[in-house]
Formats: C-alpha cells, sequence, structure tokens
C-alpha cells in the first residue's frame, strides 16, 4: 500500500495544531508558549507592516498575543486559526495608529488610475524584508491602505467601516499610495541594475 507522506506529515501538523489550541484554552502556559513560538515569526510580519518603528511592532505583538490567549475560548473553528489570529493582530496594529494622527485625506482620482497602475503581484517578486523596507517608506496613512487593500484583500467598504473613513477615501487613499510606490520600485530596482551593472564590469562580488 502507498503512504501519501506529504499528506500525512500535514495532517499531524494539523493535528498537532488543534492540540496545542485546545490545551492552550485552559491556560497551560507550555502550549501558549508553543502557538507563540509558531507564530511569532508571522505575526511579527505583520506588526512591523503597520507599525512605525521596530518598538512598536514588538508593542503590538506583545498586546496581540495577549488578546489571542485571551479570546482563545472564542474561536469556534480551529481550522481558521491562522486567518482568526491574523485579524486580532490587524485590528491590534489599526487601535495601536489612533493614537498616531494618520490624515486620511480624499484626492480626485478619476481617470487616473490607469496612468498610475501598479500590478498587485509585484511585492510576489520582493523579499519580505524589501517589502517592509519599501512600505516603510510610504506615510502611514497610505501604507495602511495599501496592507488592507492589496495585501489583506480588504473590499474598501471593509476598509472604511475599519478605519471610519468614506469609501471614496480608502480609494483614493490606495491609488496615491500606488502611485508613490510606483516611484520607490522603480528607483530600487534601477539601483539594482546599476549596482549589479557595476559588479559584473568589475568582477567585484560583495559577497565573499
Amino acid at each position: 500500500m502507498k503512504i501519501d507522506y506529504q499528506e500525512s506529515k500535514s495532517d499531524a501538523k494539523s493535528n498537532n495544531l488543534v492540540s496545542l489550541i485546545e490545551l492552550a484554552k485552559t491556560n497551560d502556559r507550555i502550549a501558549q508558549k508553543a502557538l507563540f513560538d509558531q507564530f511569532a515569526g508571522t505575526m511579527m510580519t505583520v506588526c512591523r507592516r503597520y507599525s512605525i518603528d521596530e518598538n512598536n511592532a514588538q508593542d503590538i505583538l506583545q498586546e496581540g498575543f495577549i488578546k489571542v490567549f485571551l479570546k482563545l475560548n472564542s474561536l469556534k473553528n480551529v481550522a481558521a486559526f491562522e486567518s482568526w489570529i491574523r485579524k486580532i493582530f490587524i485590528h491590534t496594529a489599526l487601535r495601536y495608529q489612533k493614537s498616531f494622527k494618520i490624515n486620511y485625506k480624499e484626492i480626485d482620482v478619476n481617470g487616473l488610475e490607469d496612468e498610475f497602475f501598479i500590478k498587485e503581484n509585484v511585492i510576489d517578486d520582493l523579499a519580505c524584508e524589501e517589502i517592509i523596507d519599501i512600505l516603510n517608506r510610504l506615510p502611514n496613512g497610505y501604507k495602511t491602505i495599501f496592507n488592507l487593500s492589496v495585501i489583506e484583500g480588504y473590499s474598501h467598504k471593509e476598509i472604511s467601516e475599519l478605519l471610519k473613513i468614506e469609501e471614496a477615501t480608502s480609494r483614493s487613499q490606495l491609488f496615491k499610495s500606488k502611485q508613490m510606490l510606483k516611484n520607490i520600485i522603480s528607483k530600487y530596482y534601477i539601483l539594482f541594475i546599476l549596482l549589479f551593472t557595476i559588479f559584473v564590469s568589475t568582477n567585484y562580488n560583495p559577497f565573499l
């Protein structure tokens, strides 16, 4: 009989997660620590995308996990844990942003979207650290809208409800964020090509 090893490995990982969650619901510290270790890296990436600096990201991470463990008993579908925990961290990050005076200003973008269109899957070609570095060059308002719309997949209606702004404001902020990102990414790749050309022409390897 042929055993599908990959499927068995996946099932084992899923069963282990279920067990950890059920134990963590009983305030088992070892299980909570294991959940933290398993998801801290991924959630820290989320925190850094919405934060103003590394210290702020650490604060969001800490408060986010406190909320996760406090609300864990409300989780009905264990299979949806990863999307559930992600939402908690996004909401925690947005709550932190309320203490920063972010200006969500509406602008007229009619007829301009095509001119400044940036492919949303462009981020697939960049490493995680590069994405965070580029996004952190945006004003906080633009960065937040871009994160929620392009990376998280929220609709403008959902974003308007989350941030208490008009849908038109969300659209215009997304347009402006894409406009800025197009310029930033263009400069990023031009610099990369220039450096690569220098390395090739001089036979210089910066990694040796």
